[in-house]
């Protein structure tokens, strides 16, 4: 046999052996199902207050656990390599700007997200009063045009454009010595709007710097805002809609800025909520409910429920979830394990609609549902007052990935 039809006859018996394999390992990774991680119901109040940078140069956390204010400075040049190569190390790497407005009539919400080799542009809008909702999505898989995030959007710094035949978006970040601001403004096929989110410099925030793996290189570093005044309007178009106005005294903003590191699998229980509600001075005061689970390492220490009045958070004890994703007759339930101490919650929650997306591209595969509704219920504020709240909106989202 010649040596070229040998070196033949070799390549033809390596690809009987590896191509098996490598359909093998595809089948195996896409029948992989994500799950969550259990709550750690002896998770404790750890507080990150170190100032600098988040990862150290290979890509690990420094510290973890939550805070106030974003303490960290997000390095992304430090992100750990992908398939031992750092310059595809974005291709792990997920973030969004997300930015929600809530009042007596309506939520608005918004989402601009790079999760490394697509982005994708998102607006909805579900009206309270009809339980209508009104969606315009675009995904984007052209590498020339993703979505840029800044990496300082977390400290009201920076700015993200994008503009398509369908859609143009631009928010503009505008920190401030007392006031930071956003601007938020887009037009879309369906709707347009224009409005400025506003949040005092000395307000909490809840900021979770949580890891994802054993060796801290897989991570989640996320900041959420409560307590923000909002001003403009959103106007529909080829509708008899009436346009939907934003005044400081009547809605409530929110934002959540994330970015990290993830694992293919991943799983997540979220519920956002905001509102307003009587003091224990009997004072009229703006309300925000933070509670999210699943994606915890049980050794990591870290949960984010939190409740947020005035601006000033008030950390709960770890919450568990009674929930029925799949039948919307069922409220849900929220609570703590005790019910008389400060960081206690009992609440209810009413669904009223549920919003679902499904993308399955084989070994990526995205299920994301997100059922708006209403809470009621009672927490024990930091002073051990006892508030109660209800019809407060907001929405619980489900989302189940291999990415």
């Amino acid at each position: 046999m010649s040596k070229q039809n040998q070196t033949k006859g070799w390549s033809i018996s390596l690809s009987f052996i590896f191509l098996p394999l490598i359909i093998s390992g595809a089948i195996f990774v896409y029948r992989l199902q994500p799950s969550p991680n259990s709550v750690n119901l002896n998770a404790t109040h750890q507080l990150a207050t170190k100032q600098g940078e988040l990862l150290d140069s290979s890509g690990k956390l420094i510290e973890f656990g939550y805070a106030k204010k974003p303490v960290k400075v997000l390095n992304e040049e430090n992100l750990r390599p992908f398939l031992g190569l750092k310059a595809l190390s974005r291709l792990r790497y997920k973030g969004w700007d997300f930015f929600a407005t809530t009042n007596e009539e309506a939520q608005v919400l918004i989402i601009l997200a790079n999760i490394g080799y697509a982005s994708s542009v998102q607006i909805q809008v579900f009206l309270h009063k009809t339980k209508e909702q009104l969606i315009f999505n675009e995904d984007i898989y052209n590498p020339l045009k993703q979505i840029t995030l800044p990496s300082t959007s977390n400290i009201f710094q920076g700015e993200i454009s994008y503009s398509s035949q369908q859609v143009s978006i631009r928010v503009k970040y505008e920190p401030g010595k007392i006031v930071n601001k956003i601007h938020v403004n887009f037009n879309s096929t369906q709707f347009e709007g224009d409005f400025i989110m506003s949040k005092v410099v000395e307000n909490d925030e809840i900021v979770m710097i949580t890891p994802f793996s054993e060796d801290h290189r897989n991570f989640f570093y996320d900041t959420k805002t409560y307590c923000m005044e909002v001003e403009g309007k959103v106007e529909f178009k080829n509708s008899k809609l009436t346009p939907l106005i934003f005044s400081p005294s009547t809605t409530q903003g929110g934002r959540d800025i994330g970015r990290g590191v993830w694992n293919y699998l991943t799983q997540w229980f979220w519920a956002h909520a905001k509102g307003y509600t009587t003091g224990a001075d009997g004072i009229r005061k703006s309300f925000g409910m933070n509670l999210g689970n699943g994606i915890e390492l049980p050794n990591s220490n870290t949960y984010e429920d939190s409740i947020f009045i005035d601006g000033k958070m008030h950390k709960l004890h770890p919450v568990v979830t009674d929930i029925y994703p799949e039948d919307l007759s069922k409220s849900w339930t929220f609570v703590t394990q005790k019910q008389d101490i400060p960081g206690s919650l009992n609440a209810q929650f009413i669904p009223m609609y549920k919003s679902s997306k499904h993308e399955n591209k084989f070994v990526i595969d995205i299920k994301f549902e997100q059922i708006y509704g209403v809470f009621s219920g009672f927490f024990i504020d930091n002073n051990g007052n006892k508030v109660n709240f209800s019809q407060i909106y907001g929405f619980c989202e489900h989302h189940r990935a291999k990415w």
